[in-house]
């Protein structure tokens, strides 16, 4: 059974899905806005459609498809929490929409396009990633200059059990108190760990300032700064080595100083 959707002429054209469905395959409208409030849908099969414009609010989708899946802009949760159960992401296009506060729950984005996907604000637990992250900000707590719209409310994030150990972390960082211990991380000697983070910045920071080399100092005091920058509310640091666009020969001298301090 397809599940086909017309748009309403307008400007801008949208439509309002709600009820409760099982099975089918969803029809995304061209160019229009799509607007999911309120559903319940089970096993829809939503692969390879693309969505001009994805909304979606107080809504439960479990055990649906969304591989290869294009969202083109909106975002995956509004204020009123959307959860994802069981839903697979394989190969999806996520990068261009937010995530918004929604709930991810043992959900699959192996080889999906998440570059500079918005998820900060997202809760993620036992989610499998696999392939290229690149620049995404996962955090412990949302936004607290949108938290308070959020329902139902919250001040943390649930963030656990996620199995980053496939994934290829790219310019993507852990703030606003993620628990790392809580997650399965990438290993090797691509990655750093460092805890305490602020507190080395600061003893490292000290000693850079006495650097002789201008230039070297300039770039490990910017290096410095984005690390206490991007650490916000987080006390474990977990990096990609060469993620930073420094000479090779100040980065690595700058990791080894944190790792030392």
């Amino acid at each position: 059974m397809d599940i086909e959707v017309k748009a309403r002429r307008s400007s801008v054209p949208k439509i309002r899905i709600d009820g409760i469905r099982d099975g089918g395959h969803f029809k995304a409208p061209r160019r229009t806005i799509v607007e999911f409030e309120g559903v319940r849908f089970s096993n829809v099969d939503f692969s390879g459609e693309h969505f001009w414009s994805y909304e979606a609010k107080g809504s439960t989708f479990a055990a649906c498809d969304f591989r290869k899946t294009r969202f083109d802009g909106g975002h995956l949760g509004g204020n009123e929490q959307t959860v994802y159960q069981h839903c697979r992401f394989d190969g999806s296009h996520l990068g261009k929409t937010d995530a918004g506060f929604a709930r991810f729950e043992q959900c699959v984005f192996d080889s999906a396009n998440l570059d500079r996907w918005r998820a900060f604000n997202a809760e993620f637990v036992d989610c499998h990633f696999a392939g290229r992250v690149v620049e995404v900000a996962f955090a412990g707590k949302p936004d607290p200059k949108h938290a308070k719209w959020v329902r139902p409310a919250r001040a943390i994030n649930e963030f656990r059990g996620n199995d980053f150990r496939q994934a290829e972390l790219i310019d993507s960082r852990f703030f606003r108190g993620v628990d790392l211990d809580a997650q399965l991380l990438p290993q090797g000697q691509d990655y750093l760990r460092l805890s305490r983070i602020r507190a080395r910045v600061q003893t490292v920071g000290a000693d850079v300032a006495r650097w002789s080399d201008d230039q070297a100092r300039q770039k490990a005091l910017r290096m410095l700064w984005y690390i206490e920058m991007t650490s916000a509310e987080q006390d474990d640091y977990f990096a990609r080595r060469d993620d930073l666009p420094i000479p090779k020969e100040v980065r690595d001298r700058v990791w080894q100083l944190l790792n030392d301090a």
